[in-house]
């Protein structure tokens, strides 16, 4: 899956398009782009029962991109609460001790530079850049119809993707990521 995402990113060097999202620019690479490859295979590990790996992964990943790693931590922790007789606390508590030493360079950047505004704006300050900057990120209710596209068309592929389910122990992690996925986005909508 994550050799898979790679290869839909290169058309966007070469074409300038890339699958489901606008191209990269020029030849940079952003954290975003490096970040979903590992997520993708963090997500793999997890669904081949590897939590240990996944964690591992995820954390790391997180000191690349900390927005992206946080949703699929969230679905992790999701899983977990609603699957909690499949795991030991003892593990448990080693799976997320896990993410959070690998994670460690991003919480002490975090710390020492007082993110997110770094103490140059205040909350208030920090919404409002966040509406001006980020906005076709962060204010799904002012997006417009173009914006929406990219995520119709990944909808689009929602029951091809359904056709070709996986082994019925996998399906229920799906399922449950997916719910993950839907819960997140009413919290970040509200």
């Amino acid at each position: 899956v994550g050799y898979l995402s790679l290869f839909f990113l290169f058309p966007g060097y070469t074409l300038r398009w890339a699958l489901g999202a606008s191209a990269p620019l020029g030849i940079n690479i952003f954290p975003g782009l490096f970040a979903i490859p590992l997520l993708l295979f963090s997500i793999l590990f997890f669904l081949k029962n590897k939590y240990l790996a996944a964690f591992i992964l995820l954390g790391f990943t997180f000191n690349f991109h900390g927005a992206h790693a946080v949703f699929v931590l969230g679905m992790f922790t999701f899983y977990a609460l609603f699957h909690f007789s499949e795991f030991e606390i003892k593990d448990l508590v080693k799976y997320y001790l896990a993410f959070t030493v690998c994670a460690l360079p991003l919480f002490i950047w975090m710390f020492l530079d007082q993110v997110p505004t770094g103490g140059a704006l205040s909350m208030a300050d920090w919404v409002i850049f966040t509406r001006i900057r980020r906005s076709h990120h962060s204010y799904p209710f002012g997006f417009t119809l173009s914006q929406w596209e990219p995520f119709f068309c990944m909808l689009a592929l929602l029951p091809l993707a359904w056709l070709a389910r996986p082994l019925k122990e996998k399906q229920a992690k799906i399922n449950c990521f997916l719910f993950a996925i839907i819960f997140m986005m009413i919290i970040g909508t509200v």
